[in-house]
């Protein structure tokens, strides 16, 4: 190989490698999409027959993390698919000792005997995000639970069956408002 041609492809190659840096620079400043992304854990979905749990997630933890023994709160809404109504009788993880169903965010301070949630047919349920909607509470976790985190959750309905799928703790607080499902029953099944 000549002088002259090393020459032209050290030339083209440090050409190529400047280019790479240049368009490689463009999206670093300060109005770059990246400079205002939130990493957050939307939720996760997943279906018992008819009954379809959307945006489930741990409440994000107000102290950096969840204390072993302590208790974490879910977001989810559940919609009720069906031409009938439907419970919630049992909701169970390996990172809780109990899991409680409560009516709403006051019965969940006070002691209380396990209860089933009642969700009418044809109509989407939001649960955890404001203090008068029902309340699902792991209880004594049996380990400290951190953002991201991510662990497995069996949901027991009394009709539709249950189902057995991974959830996370949330990074930052969840949405200032019940995220809105388009709900309309499907015929009999």
């Amino acid at each position: 190989m000549s002088a002259q041609s090393r020459r032209v492809r050290v030339g083209v190659a440090a050409a190529a490698a400047g280019a790479l840096l240049a368009l490689g620079g463009c999206a670093a400043g300060e109005h770059a999409q990246t400079a205002e992304e939130t990493p957050v854990i939307d939720g996760v979905a997943a279906d018992a027959g008819p009954m379809a749990l959307r945006a489930v997630a741990v409440t994000p933890p107000a102290g950096g993390s969840y204390a072993k023994g302590g208790n974490a709160p879910l977001q989810l809404v559940i919609v009720n698919d069906s031409t009938a109504t439907d419970q919630l009788v049992r909701v169970t993880t390996p990172v809780a000792s109990d899991v409680r169903l409560f009516a709403n965010a006051a019965a969940a301070t006070a002691p209380a005997a396990p209860q089933s949630l009642s969700f009418p047919r044809g109509q989407a349920t939001s649960i955890g995000f404001a203090d008068s909607e029902p309340v699902i509470q792991l209880q004594k976790l049996t380990q400290q639970l951190f953002p991201a985190q991510s662990f497995p959750i069996t949901f027991e309905f009394a009709t539709a069956g249950s189902v057995t799928f991974s959830i996370a703790v949330h990074l930052v607080p969840g949405p200032s408002s019940t995220p809105t499902l388009n709900v309309s029953p499907t015929a009999e099944r």
